[in-house]
């Protein structure tokens, strides 16, 4: 067996499936399935969005796939074994292990050992398959197998103004968030409707960039509209736990909440919400626009926090200068840096997520002085 983190040619590596193994090349990886082992070789360098070594602890691959993926993928029986490709070998990361499969209109997870077969259907369908490394690879050979390159990160100039001019902060962050978002034909249906200015500003960032919309939970497109009591629904929690309704008839009309907020705060144990927090539109759509970048960032990392990890976070980065926010849980605190926003919120504890569309900027958070439970900066 070949010693882990040595670096091999690649037919000593091809040679670990055994005699008569097929070996089939999609993109950077080349897969091989022999008598004796699964074997995979993937291309070392950084390619968000295809196949790469997306973590210390994990792979992700994407299609295309060899046709022959499913029969590879459903051999439980052989050991699947990993390689990266350098200039100068194959390096041996150790033992691989499904965790999940995504075709066409389906997603399972889990692991084929413990749970049978993650999915079925041929590789034409397939769209992703997820793999863990067993043993975790060290930061240094991380930034060897996917070095990751230096990026223009957003700055937070528009943080000066979300204390008087959210609209401004809101059309700053925004802008700088989604730079790398290529624009496309506005393609929503308008209204006749009158709306507020913090709704249009952010209508006509949307239309060209529908990322903004949401990807966790959603603003309803301008189209969609229906004014009902004087009232008009303009954001939906995902699962229907909450509905945001203004008056569009004010400038900067307060929110009108449907649905369970609820409210408890870990950081000061006090479990009734303020009965003096007021929530503006303008407030709801800068705030709705930071968790939502967080949803929706390529890079993140995720971690269950003490009140301490969490002092800790605040002295890296800025605060939003607003009352917490009452999404995706009640109270949620956001954060924020060049390149960075973080939101922290009660859930089973105290949740953490630091994100990022740059995956540069997550380098310094690597060793925050707490275990993350995952990590892909």
């Amino acid at each position: 067996m070949i010693k882990r983190l040595t670096v091999v040619a690649e037919r000593e590596a091809l040679g670990l499936a055994g005699p008569g193994a097929h070996v089939a090349a999609a993109g950077p990886v080349t897969y091989v399935h022999g008598p004796d082992a699964r074997v995979l070789i993937i291309q070392a360098g950084d390619r968000p969005g295809g196949s790469t070594v997306d973590s210390r602890e994990g792979i992700e691959l994407r299609a295309p796939f060899p046709v022959e993926m499913s029969g590879w993928l459903d051999a439980h029986d052989l050991p699947l074994l990993g390689f990266v490709r350098l200039h100068d070998g194959c390096l041996a990361i150790g033992t691989l292990r499904e965790t999940r499969r995504v075709s066409a209109g389906t997603v399972r997870w889990g692991s084929p050992g413990t749970i049978g077969s993650v999915a079925a259907g041929s590789a034409g369908s397939l769209r992703q398959v997820d793999l863990a490394i067993d043993e975790y690879l060290p930061v240094d050979v991380l930034d060897l197998v996917r070095p990751t390159p230096v990026q223009d990160m957003p700055g937070i100039d528009w943080l000066a103004e979300a204390t008087h001019d959210r609209v401004a902060a809101l059309r700053g962050f925004l802008t700088g968030w989604y730079a790398d978002v290529e624009p496309i034909p506005a393609s929503s249906q308008p209204t006749s409707m009158r709306l507020p200015e913090p709704l249009a500003d952010f209508y006509r960032l949307a239309a060209e960039k529908p990322i903004i919309y949401g990807v966790h939970n959603r603003v309803v497109k301008p189209g969609e509209l229906r004014l009902s009591d004087g009232l008009v629904a303009i954001a939906h929690e995902n699962q229907g736990v909450w509905t945001k309704l203004i008056d569009p008839s004010q400038d900067d009309p307060v929110m009108e909440n449907h649905g369970d907020l609820g409210w408890f705060d870990p950081v000061t144990g006090v479990s009734v919400a303020p009965a003096d927090t007021i929530e503006r539109l303008s407030d709801f759509l800068l705030q709705f626009a930071l968790v939502e970048a967080v949803m929706s960032a390529p890079f993140a990392g995720h971690a269950t926090i003490s009140v301490t990890d969490l002092e800790r976070v605040a002295e890296r980065m800025r605060m939003l200068p607003l009352p917490p926010a009452n999404f995706p849980e009640n109270p949620t605190r956001i954060y924020v840096a060049p390149g960075l926003v973080a939101i922290a919120f009660p859930f089973e504890g105290l949740q953490l997520s630091v994100a990022s569309r740059q995956r540069c900027a997550l380098r310094e958070w690597r060793n925050p002085g707490f275990e993350w439970d995952a990590f892909n900066g």
